[in-house]
């Protein structure tokens, strides 16, 4: 059995739930097919802000987070240039310091291959695959020179590929095997997630400092990203505490917003 069809027999043995589950149950067969440790799934709205449709467990769902709250990383950079990309923990802290530094404290992954999910020449998202260190099972404080020793990086891209590709059709609805019966519903029926609904609410907060600031998108979007790592919040932490009037937009522009330990 090749690893595409293991991951098909996978995935449409364990699906329950409907269509909502798709990306995280998609996510979870990926991972245990290829032998990592962790992987999720993401696409770019029309919009232009990343969703996180699924993801394998609680560490790949924070992954996500912490690259979209810094607003670069392998994800970003492998949906961009419609190529994998691929880090362990030396080379994030080289091209993305402020992210490795959060990666190496925050959660237990040493190694990252983001795969685009393309269509046709143009990418939708990006497939996200983690690798811990050997004996590292929770998050090692001050570990930038920690890697992921055994980890045959273009091995596992080709070994990934066909997945990715398959979990692309997948998600359009043109997939050539036959799918689950509660997958055959209407092609969004899997942005019905709640950490889809929760992405979504960014552009509320960027309307809302627009009003009260008059900054264009770009600039709200930067602003509410400096915020939140300066306080040491997930930007979706930042943006549920703004839209739900937790936090007063204005305070944002003289930094006396409240950080994440402050009492309500």
């Amino acid at each position: 059995m090749s690893l595409l069809d293991d991951f098909t027999r996978r995935w449409t043995s364990t699906l329950s739930g409907g269509p909502a589950l798709l990306p995280s149950t998609l996510a979870r067969a990926c991972a245990s097919v290829l032998g990592v440790d962790g992987a999720g799934i993401s696409v770019m709205s029309g919009s232009g802000i990343r969703l996180p449709l699924g993801a394998s467990d609680d560490s790949a769902a924070l992954a996500e987070r912490l690259q979209f709250t810094i607003g670069e990383g392998p994800c970003l950079q492998a949906q961009q240039s419609c190529r994998p990309v691929h880090a362990d923990a030396a080379a994030m802290s080289a091209r993305w310091p402020a992210l490795a530094q959060e990666y190496l404290e925050r959660t237990p992954f040493r190694f990252v291959l983001s795969l685009p999910l393309l269509r046709s020449r143009d990418s939708i998202g990006a497939l996200d695959l983690y690798r811990r260190a050997p004996g590292v099972p929770a998050p090692a404080m001050g570990a930038s020179s920690v890697q992921a020793p055994g980890v045959d990086a273009e091995r596992l891209t080709a070994s990934a590929a066909p997945i990715a590709t398959a979990i692309t059709n997948i998600l359009l609805g043109t997939a050539p095997q036959d799918v689950p019966e509660q997958v055959q519903v209407s092609s969004a029926s899997w942005l019905d997630t709640p950490s889809v609904i929760s992405r979504e609410q960014v552009w509320i907060a960027i309307g809302m400092i627009n009003v009260a600031l008059r900054l264009d998108a770009d600039d709200a979007l930067a602003l509410l990203r400096a915020h939140a790592y300066a306080s040491g919040q997930l930007l979706d932490e930042l943006v549920d505490a703004v839209v739900n009037q937790r936090i007063d937009p204005v305070s944002l522009s003289t930094g006396s917003a409240p950080g994440p330990n402050a009492q309500e």
